[in-house]
């Protein structure tokens, strides 16, 4: 959520809801890890956190054209992602994948909800190989799949490497096995469905896996192809054996060290037969993508990660690597991050946001705007005229602002504030705890949090107000030159430097570091700060990479749920962490 009133310029980012736009109109990539397709098209939907149902989920939409791919955040919620997705699409097929232990009779509910008259099954085994095996089942019985990938179910790299051969055309259907044996049914499968070719990668291509000469036994060897690369890169290139067809219009580029973006690529690319994945490792294009990319020359290319490597390494090397694909960017002055929607200022006065499009929280009235800050499912800018303008759900009256003008305003968790150009504070939205209520004085800037908000005094004093249970509104005294706050914790700059946290500290986020800085913002449990010789340090929850901040000179430092970003002194954007933008999907360069 927006949490702040601090400017930040991007130059570089494209936001992630411009994907249908730019890519060919087959396809949209989506920040949630999810595959595009028309309304009322067929969905399949498997657990984020389990890369073999994923990688089978993206076998089944593979070999189904117009089928998306949706991720849920749980084994007992879709989550607002993928949730505000599937209420967009409103499918008419609904496919679960993996049992209830993973994707739960909550979830179905939900889904029920969500697309009402749906029709939903579900395609479980008794474990992950009997899953892809009724996948398989179901693509056999549908088609007549010429190509199949097999890979080892227990290593995650083998299935994201396997999930991104079928996504990018090189098998036409995803098996599962194990290493050290060939269950009965994946032989019977292998040899029932006769597959001119079928691809192993990854461990069942080496000696180590008894299970792969076994299945070399039973298909021979001439239609046998094994490929051991540990690059997956390698993989899919050596899988597709040079044969993309023609009508190849967009690349999806994944950093190949990051598990969960080889599966994020791989939904993103389902369903698409004109989309290819590709790899990086960290910043630099992967050889043999480069030599793709000189070769044939994608339409758009989708940058699939943290935006540290896609901006310093991908994006400055591309126009070498395919000098036929347009490098247009969006600039943006500012970048304002809520719990699950993001929404950017660009430089025209115009605002763009992306991700859960639900209660209209990211549809933004017509008009030009000099700031915007992003709530919990709420959104409030300033427009030309420096009155508040709110859109989004409006309980508790969080999206109804008060008359008048102001010069500043930060939407949190069920309540928004602002500065009124006399300095004083107003807030609208929930009352709870008094977050309404703010203090009498004057104040030159605020931060709003999950209950609570913080406001520096025109003396440089903190005065914070509304929920207070872990004492993250009973500020220190003294004089402070800026003030953030997080979900239960607000963190100031003293005069001389030094930063002082108080609040929740779960996960360490009131534990700032020793040294003198000039500015700093903070997430959900965690927070970063810029020194004053330009570098970044960070603290607190570093669960997704939110708090590894790169090397390198800063002049400015903004922070969302979990995910960071700075601004260059040479004016480049660098970002870190999980989801950022608002998920993996975070740069797109049409």
């Amino acid at each position: 959520m927006a949490m702040g009133s601090r400017r930040l310029r991007w130059a570089t980012l494209v936001p992630v809801a411009l994907v249908t736009a730019l890519a060919a109109p087959a396809a949209s990539a989506h920040s949630d890890g999810e595959s595009g397709g028309p309304a009322g098209a067929a969905v399949v939907i498997a657990n984020e956190t389990s890369l073999a149902d994923t990688a089978v989920a993206v076998g089944i939409a593979a070999s189904e054209r117009g089928t998306s791919v949706v991720l849920a955040e749980s084994a007992d919620a879709l989550g607002e992602r993928a949730a505000g997705s599937l209420a967009a699409r409103v499918p008419q097929q609904v496919t679960l994948v993996g049992g209830e232990s993973v994707l739960s009779s909550a979830v179905g509910r939900e889904i029920a909800g969500l697309a009402p008259g749906a029709d939903i099954e579900r395609i479980a085994g008794s474990n992950r190989v009997g899953t892809s095996l009724m996948a398989l089942r179901r693509i056999t019985e549908a088609s007549s799949p010429d190509s199949l990938v097999i890979v080892h179910g227990w290593t995650p790299a083998d299935m994201a490497h396997g999930a991104a051969v079928v996504a990018s055309g090189g098998a036409d259907g995803l098996l599962l096995a194990s290493c050290g044996k060939l269950e009965d049914a994946v032989s019977a499968a292998v040899e029932g469905n006769r597959f001119r070719r079928i691809v192993l990668a990854g461990m069942l291509a080496t000696a180590r896996c008894p299970s792969g000469a076994l299945i070399e036994e039973v298909v021979g060897s001439g239609a046998l192809e094994r490929h051991e690369d540990s690059e997956p890169v390698e993989v899919v290139a050596a899988a597709n054996g040079g044969r993309l067809p023609a009508e190849l219009h967009r690349g999806v580029l994944v950093d190949a060290a990051n598990l969960r973006e080889l599966a994020a690529g791989a939904a993103a690319a389902a369903g698409d037969p004109g989309t290819l994945v590709l790899y990086t490792h960290r910043d630099r294009v992967s050889e043999v993508s480069a030599l793709t990319l000189v070769d044939w020359y994608p339409e758009s290319l989708t940058l699939i990660g943290s935006a540290s490597w896609l901006v310093e390494g991908v994006g400055s090397a591309r126009q070498d690597d395919a000098p036929g694909v347009s490098t247009s960017r969006t600039v943006y002055e500012s970048v304002e991050a809520g719990n699950a929607h993001i929404c950017g200022l660009l430089e025209s006065g115009q605002i763009e946001c992306w991700g859960d499009h639900r209660d209209g929280r990211t549809e933004v009235p017509d008009g030009s705007y000099q700031a915007v800050a992003a709530g919990f499912r709420h959104t409030c800018a300033l427009d030309a005229s420096s009155r508040v303008v709110c859109w989004g759900r409006t309980t508790y009256g969080r999206a109804n602002p008060p008359s008048g003008k102001f010069s500043t305003v930060a939407a949190g968790w069920q309540h928004s504030c602002g500065i009124t150009e006399a300095k004083s504070l107003r807030c609208w939205g929930r009352a709870r705890d008094g977050a309404t209520f703010p203090p009498s004085g004057q104040f030159t800037s605020l931060s709003a949090g999950g209950g609570h908000t913080c406001a520096l005094r025109t003396d440089g004093r903190i005065a914070c107000w509304g929920a207070n249970g872990d004492g993250e509104s009973l500020p220190p005294s003294g004089r402070f030159i800026a003030v953030q706050v997080g979900y239960a914790h607000s963190c100031g700059i003293r005069t001389n430097g030094q930063i002082v946290c108080w609040g929740a500290n779960i996960e360490g986020q009131k534990d700032a570091p020793s040294g003198r800085f000039v500015d700093l913002s903070l997430g959900q449990n965690f927070g970063c700060a810029l020194d004053r010789g330009g570098s970044i340090e960070c603290w607190g929850a570093n669960r997704d990479g939110e708090g590894d901040a790169p090397r390198g000179s800063f002049v400015d430092i903004e922070v969302g749920g979990k995910v960071s970003c700075g601004l260059r002194t040479d004016g480049r954007v660098t970002c870190w962490g999980f989801r950022s933008l608002p998920a993996v999907a975070d740069v797109i360069l049409p």
